[in-house]
């Protein structure tokens, strides 16, 4: 053998894609890779979004651990839909008969509701309109409500031409 054929060692992704690295450590390159930009690299991919997985899975743990089941039939659901409580949540200290507060049928209705009108309470409107005052508006803003007004306006006439 000569000494190029020695010098030349066939080394393995380290990211581990199972193929040949074609380039070794270097700047940017902490480990050999078989892509020029290690992002690319099959494996790398793999394991980034296995720890990606992992941590969203973690944080779902986490959110329904935060319920805690309740074994008492006599108290009910604070949410308004009548049936018995089965976990309690210790963050907003109210019960529910369901381990998400956004399960219950009271709630999912309410929230459902609100999505199709697109229409705040008056209560929500309250705390807009009291954190708005004093924040100066630039002209070019005001000038967009202008013409969404001018819009929805002139979508309410036609609306009402078609009913009449």
């Amino acid at each position: 053998m000569s000494d190029i054929q020695e010098s030349k060692i066939d080394y393995m992704c380290d990211y581990g894609c199972g193929q040949v690295a074609n380039y070794p450590p270097g700047k940017g390159r902490k480990y050999y890779c078989c892509s020029i930009i290690y992002q690319k690299c099959p494996g790398f991919a793999r394991t980034v979004s296995k720890k990606i997985l992992e941590k969203i899975r973690k944080r779902k743990k986490i959110r329904y651990s935060n319920s805690i089941p309740v074994s008492s039939p006599d108290i009910i659901c604070e949410y308004g839909c009548g049936q018995p409580a089965l976990f309690f949540f210790p963050r907003i200290k109210k019960y529910c008969c369901a381990y998400n507060a956004h399960k219950c049928p009271v709630k999912r209705a309410e929230s459902s509701e609100v999505g199709k009108t697109r229409t705040h309470t008056k209560e929500t409107r309250e705390k807009i309109s009291k954190q708005k005052k004093g924040v100066i508006v630039s002209e070019k803003t005001r000038e967009k409500i202008r013409r969404t007004l001018r819009r929805t306006r002139a979508i309410r006439k036609r609306q009402e031409v078609k009913n009449v």
